[in-house]
């Protein structure tokens, strides 16, 4: 079995530590909150919101009830401080379906875009939460993109404009020679 390191001492472990964690989650969310949650709806705990996205479970406290860094349910971490948190369980009523975008930090101090809804009347509020440069990239692109045309159309229009002026200096150089052989 592999080893283990905790508090200097190594001990083997008999099965994986990360398997046992998800396993204690999944027996405590089932004794805690799968008994309020309607018959014949499926409870979903890992999901994926772009690279680096993240999706959580708050209750109406604020406390983490699911997220992917799991040794934050464990420590019953409450994030009701933060300004995106704090707006849905402010601003949401429960199973309206309604949405709240806010931007912020999140719990590392990353940029992000938040949006959340309250879609049970679990009192759960789904949060998910995405990089600002994530969420804007297409946007970013979008806008470079459009440049990119911008600086062609006008490199395009300057090179149009010499060419015709050349086109329209020509005939009139040759009346001006003429003129001056006239004149002579």
């Amino acid at each position: 079995p592999p080893a283990q390191f905790w508090k200097g001492y190594i001990y083997e472990v008999d099965e994986d530590v990360d398997a046992r964690a998800k396993r204690e989650i999944d027996e405590k969310l089932a004794e805690a909150y799968q008994p309020r949650v309607p018959a014949g709806v499926k409870l979903v705990i890992a999901m994926r919101i772009g690279e680096a996205g993240r999706a959580f479970l708050v209750d109406a406290q604020g406390h983490l009830i699911s997220h992917p860094d799991i040794s934050l349910v464990l420590r019953q971490t409450d994030v009701s401080s933060l300004p995106y948190v704090r707006a849905a369980l402010e601003k949401l009523p429960t199973g309206s379906g309604d949405a709240v975008l806010v931007a912020g930090r999140d719990l590392a101090g990353r940029d992000i875009l938040s949006a959340s809804t309250t879609p049970l009347a679990l009192g759960w509020t789904v949060i998910t939460e995405l990089p600002r440069a994530e969420a804007l990239a297409p946007v970013y692109t979008s806008v470079r993109l459009w440049l990119i045309v911008l600086a062609c159309g006008l490199a395009a229009a300057v090179l149009c404009g010499i060419l015709i002026a050349r086109n329209m200096i020509r005939p009139i150089e040759t009346l001006t020679t003429g003129a001056i052989r006239i004149g002579s």
